[in-house]
């Protein structure tokens, strides 16, 4: 999913499966990881934060679940080796899932082309389910 900046990020219509917990069940967990900064433009590195916080914002006010914290991830992070290209990649960040028993982990980049324009891109990663 591709968004540009000036409209609403509607990444959220993608994760209902993820995000809805059963009554009878525990609460899933999810993480929002920091979007990777293509263009490692410190210009932009407030975006990278922003853009996930944005959308649990948004995901916390429709469905429950329990947001595993950026402490958390970033400890488990360093501990598996990430750079930063691999919060990008689908086998690490599986990986990193596993290891702090996550069921989703939403993640995604930016970068600004040579026109000015802005591109989003952003997924949502089902590890345990």
């Amino acid at each position: 999913m591709v968004l540009r900046a000036g409209k609403t990020l509607f990444l959220l219509l993608l994760i209902p499966n993820i995000l809805i917990a059963k009554p009878q069940k525990a609460l899933k967990k999810i993480i929002f990881l920091d979007f990777y900064n293509q263009n490692a433009d410190p210009n932009y590195r407030w975006l990278e934060t922003n853009i996930s916080e944005n959308l649990h914002e948004m995901a916390k006010k429709k469905y429950r679940y329990i947001k595993i914290s950026k402490e958390k991830w970033q400890q488990t992070a360093r501990k598996l080796g990430f750079q930063p290209k691999d919060f990008i990649n689908i086998k690490k960040l599986s990986l990193l899932g596993k290891n702090l028993g996550a069921h989703g982990i939403v993640f995604g980049h930016f970068y600004v082309n040579s026109n000015n324009q802005m591109k989003i891109s952003g997924k949502i990663l089902s590890v345990l389910d």
